[in-house]
């Protein structure tokens, strides 16, 4: 609560404000009952906020804004309690961050840019009436160029390009209307392409594919307006097939089959809606059968069996009906994990 002091005020008498504590709140003058003159806020810990004139009532000429630290947070100008020119902002740590300009509608309008706190160029680019327009560049932390396309009425249009830190290309394609559309490309760090496809609408379409950072592929399947449908495989890094099975609405569906990286089955079983139901059987990397899972709408229900790559037998857990527990183990029958289910629904 701030309390005023009581007086009558006369052409340049002082006037101050204060805080339930007693300090300082605000300091200035008064003329004809409106503000005249230099004016200061200050926060609560009596730091100064805000500092700059007056003129008839209204904000005139330069005025600085300040963090309750006493940094320096903001300065630019006033025309008839307008802000309006250039305008700066500041870190805590007094580093430039960002420079913008207004026009006489207190909109941005003109050059806009922005900084890290390390001093280089975080964005630069242009308004017009508080709508992005133009060329616009966004750069990484070590100076290198992160983004860059052009805005029309504030949308995303026409190529744009992005970068790794390392100056490599991340990704190209177009926008239209704000919305990306036609070939979009995206590369690994290291160059080589990760990902190619189509967009509509800003919407992936048809055929996409993704690539390991070794050029090989990781995954292919299709989209459509309503998000991954139909055949999806996915590959190892050494080229063998992992994964294949239908997907709905980017839910997987059906029969799934996962495999080792040496071409053996590893897994297989039934979605529904994306979550597994039903008998999963699980194998070894040889081949021999591991375990057979019973799941009821993503819930693992009961552990049937369990086996070494030997076919020997294993002690499988105690789960019934999604409670209990299941043991984990390595090809070679050693016990590596045993975990607790509640309802189906492993215990952290």
């Amino acid at each position: 609560m701030l309390v005023v002091t009581t007086h009558v005020f006369y052409a340049q008498e002082p006037h101050k404000e204060y805080y339930d504590d007693g300090t300082v709140s605000r300091t200035g003058y008064y003329k004809d009952d409106k503000r005249v003159g230099e004016w200061k806020f200050y926060h609560e810990n009596g730091k100064l906020a805000l500092a700059g004139k007056f003129e008839n009532g209204n904000t005139v000429g330069v005025w600085k804004s300040y963090t309750e630290s006493g940094k320096l947070f903001g300065e630019g100008h006033f025309e008839n309690g307008i802000e309006i020119g250039e305008w700066k902002y500041y870190y805590e740590t007094g580093q430039l961050e960002k420079v913008v300009l207004y026009n006489a509608n207190e909109q941005l309008d003109g050059v806009w840019k922005k900084y890290h706190e390390n001093g280089k160029l975080a964005a630069v680019g242009t308004f017009e009436n508080n709508i992005q327009v133009g060329e616009w560049k966004i750069y990484h932390e070590n100076g290198q160029l992160a983004e860059i396309g052009v805005f029309e009425a504030g949308k995303y249009e026409g190529l744009w390009k992005a970068y790794h830190e390392n100056g490599q290309l991340s990704g190209i394609g177009h926008y239209e209307n704000d919305k990306t559309t036609g070939e979009w490309k995206h590369y690994h760090e290291n160059g080589q392409l990760s990902e190619i496809g189509y967009t509509e609408n800003g919407k992936k379409i048809g055929e996409w594919k993704y690539y390991y950072g070794n050029g090989q592929l990781y995954e292919i399947g299709t989209f459509d307006a309503e998000g991954s449908q139909g055949v999806w495989k996915s590959y190892h890094e050494n080229g063998q097939l992992s994964a294949v099975g239908i997907r709905e609405n980017y839910k997987k569906d059906g029969e799934w089959k996962h495999y080792h990286d040496n071409g053996q089955l590893q897994e297989f079983g039934n979605f529904t809606n994306g979550k597994a139901t039903g008998e999963w059987k699980i194998y070894h990397r040889n081949n021999a059968l591991y375990q057979i899972r019973l799941w009821d709408d993503g819930k693992f229900m009961d552990i049937i069996s369990c086996y070494d790559n030997k076919g020997n037998k294993l002690d499988k857990g105690t789960l019934v009906h999604g409670n209990g527990t299941v043991n984990y183990y390595d090809e070679n029958g050693k016990l590596t994990e045993t975990k607790t289910f509640v309802d189906g629904v492993a215990k952290e």
